[in-house]
């Protein structure tokens, strides 16, 4: 009896400790494939671009600047801007389809350019309402604004 009672113990032991070790192994590989997730980065802001022969000159523009802050590396098939939908029209404002594709890998960065004198000539929008996107070979869309901004923005919500 007495045998029993001491592996019963030694059994209870043994379970507790693969349960203790399991768990902290999950939680171990939960962390792990959150840091090893693609994590894209997207900022849109106004920007000045001048002419290496005439500093005068300044143009306007729009960069998209998207980063991977992940580990995995991310292929972008198209990056642009959205705005509004109240103003009449596509919200879809401009485009780059990605003619070659551009793979982004860890800690890299890419810049888009966009004329924001020729956007506001065609949208008559100011550059603080735009949205900027980029979509990756996947069809996944990355966004400069989190999902409550971007509905204020671009005038789903009040």
């Amino acid at each position: 009896m007495k045998d029993f009672i001491n592996s019963l113990k030694l059994i209870e032991i043994l379970a507790i400790w693969g349960a203790a070790l399991s768990t902290i192994l999950a939680v171990f590989k939960i962390f792990e494939y959150r840091r090893d997730k693609a994590s894209i980065k997207v900022s849109v802001k106004q920007v000045y671009e001048s002419s290496p022969t005439n500093s005068i000159t300044r143009k306007n523009m729009i960069r998209i600047l998207v980063v991977n802050k992940g580990r995995r590396p991310v292929t972008l098939k198209e990056a642009g801007l959205r705005q509004p939908k109240n103003l009449g029209g596509n919200d879809l404002v401009e485009t780059q389809n990605l003619s070659k594709e551009v793979e982004l890998t860890e800690g890299k960065s890419k810049d888009f350019y966009m004329d924001e004198d020729q956007l506001k000539e065609k949208e008559k929008l100011s550059s603080d309402k735009y949205v900027a996107f980029v979509r990756d070979a996947t069809g996944k869309y990355y966004w400069s604004h989190n999902w409550l901004s971007r509905w204020r923005k671009l005038g789903r919500i009040k």
